[in-house]
């Protein structure tokens, strides 16, 4: 929680970052950007969702600049969260700059939207609402891959509880990888957990925090196939308020080898598992032999 003075602290940077970055351009507003500076601060500080290492997080809250003419203010909020330098606000309104007197379009800089006249923000915003509002309201969906349970008399169980609004189960079988690539072609979202320790010949033996592990290859192997984008998700647990859903993407290109290809997508759990090591199911038997796998020292000798 950020303290009062600290919030004092940071609006009193943006506002004299902004007028100096108008005095050394010798041109453009001081006055709008000074006196939006305590929003500023409390906005990116309490309330925006968005992650300063990755500014196109898919997940991000947007913020909309309506008047273009106080991107000064914009520009030094934004060189606190650490997207611009010093010398980028040094270059303010100069030919060629990362930062133009009216914000154009950069999102991994933070700015989400070009503005010059007044009321352009507004526009933009509200036409990025009711486009969310829109998709959120289309029939998409998200296939995700569930291992049936053994006992059958579970499965109406687990299915009550998987099938939610927006989601589709598809079961671990032949048919359900049918519907996963079904719903690839479709365009629509597919959800696979990685860690789970797949059947003889759908894995191949990596590294998993420094043990070999029989790793799952059906992802790696869809995603190549349809050159999806990935995105490596996962839920916290927030004590008994439910679910926090956090996400990054995964920039790294498929190299078509899934031992390659399944080291990188262990590397990614194991980032999001250090992250909040208390969260991650940890009765998951990652290290197990499934049956009819040789081990991983007996492959090596072969």
């Amino acid at each position: 929680m950020v303290t009062k003075s600290e919030l004092t602290r940071v609006a009193d940077n943006i506002r004299i970052l902004s007028a100096a970055m108008v005095e050394k351009a010798k041109s453009g507003h001081p006055g709008g950007a000074m006196g939006g500076a305590d929003f500023m601060a409390v906005l990116y500080t309490e309330f925006l969702r968005y992650d300063p290492d990755q500014m196109d997080y898919p997940f991000r809250d947007r913020f909309f600049l309506d008047p273009g003419h106080m991107s000064p203010m914009l520009y030094s909020t934004l060189a606190l969260a650490g997207t611009y330098t010093v010398e980028d606000l040094r270059n303010l309104r100069q030919w060629g700059s990362v930062t133009p007197g009216h914000p154009e379009v950069d999102v991994l800089h933070g700015v989400e939207n070009t503005s010059g006249p007044l009321g352009q923000g507004h526009a933009m915003a509200l036409g990025a609402a009711i486009a969310e509002r829109f998709l959120a309201g289309t029939d998409r969906y998200m296939a995700i891959l569930y291992r049936i349970p053994k006992k059958s008399i579970l499965q109406n169980v687990v299915l009550h509880g998987r099938e939610t609004p927006g989601i589709r189960p598809a079961p671990a079988t032949l048919k359900g990888v049918r519907m996963l690539v079904s719903s690839f072609r479709g365009g629509q979202v597919v959800g696979v957990l990685p860690d789970q320790v797949p059947s003889k010949g759908e894995g191949v033996w990596v590294n998993f925090f420094g043990r070999p592990a029989y790793t799952m290859t059906l992802p790696l192997r869809l995603a190549h196939q349809f050159d999806a984008v990935k995105i490596v998700a996962w839920g916290c647990r927030i004590s008994s308020r439910g679910w926090e859903i956090d996400a990054r993407l995964w920039n790294e290109p498929l190299t078509g080898n899934m031992k390659d290809d399944a080291v990188t997508m262990n590397q990614h759990l194991e980032r999001v598992i250090r992250l909040l090591p208390e969260q991650y199911l940890w009765a998951y038997n990652r290290y197990k032999c499934p049956a009819g796998v040789n081990p991983p020292e007996e492959q090596a000798k072969e």
